[in-house]
C-alpha cells in the first residue's frame, strides 16, 4: 500500500506575486491616464495601485487554489 503525497502550492508566494503585479499594473494605469482637475495625479496612482494590488492578490489566491485542485485531484 502506497500513501499518496499531497502537494500544496505556497499560497503566500502566489498572493504576494499577484499583489505586486497588480500594484505595478495599477500604477502604470494611474500614471498614464489624463489628470483630472478635481484631484492630483498622485491620488489616482495611489488609488489604482491599491485596487490593482487587491485584485492581483485575489487573482493570485484563486490561481493557487486552482493549482492545488489540479495537483491533488484523483
Amino acid at each position: 500500500m502506497t500513501r499518496r503525497r499531497v502537494r500544496t502550492p505556497n499560497f503566500g508566494a502566489f498572493i504576494i506575486t499577484g499583489a505586486v503585479i497588480g500594484l505595478i499594473a495599477g500604477v502604470i494605469l494611474g500614471g498614464s491616464g489624463p489628470n483630472q482637475a478635481d484631484y492630483a495625479g498622485r491620488t489616482s496612482v495611489a488609488l489604482l495601485g491599491g485596487v490593482g494590488a487587491a485584485l492581483g492578490a485575489l487573482t493570485g489566491a484563486i490561481a493557487g487554489l486552482l493549482l492545488e485542485w489540479l495537483l491533488n485531484r484523483d
